[in-house]
């Protein structure tokens, strides 16, 4: 059988993922500017992806950070949970930490309720 009738579907996955990871980077810039824009009291704003592919996580929080880089009003905390990174790939992994997305506390929770603090400041 000829290789080129598999190509069709890695190129579609590939581009799921991508699509999918800007799809959801949008959804939290459309949150942000909605925060931005309320009259409330309340800047915070925590937003949880479910468990998923290593790839898809890892083009989510790639994407979301190039955004928000430039941003100098936001303080981005991205995490990936613990549990997740145990069981992915070496390279993958180091891609994740290189980010500075490795939840290395094993409990997402201490970000949530820290989220005030600036990122460089969390013990």
């Amino acid at each position: 059988m000829p290789w080129f009738p598999t190509l069709p579907k890695i190129l579609i996955t590939r581009y799921n993922h991508a699509f999918f990871a800007l799809t959801v980077r949008n959804h939290i810039i459309d949150l942000v500017t909605k925060i931005r824009e309320s009259r409330s009291d309340s800047r915070k704003a925590i937003v949880m992806v479910p468990a998923m592919p290593q790839k898809a996580l890892l083009e989510i929080a790639q994407a979301t950070t190039a955004f928000f880089i430039s941003e100098t009003d936001i303080d981005l905390t991205l995490k990936i949970a613990k549990i997740l990174t145990d069981k992915w790939d070496t390279t993958t992994k180091e891609k994740a930490r290189a980010g500075g997305w490795l939840d290395d506390r094993g409990n997402l929770t201490y970000y949530r309720s820290n989220v005030t603090a600036a990122p460089a400041n969390l013990p």
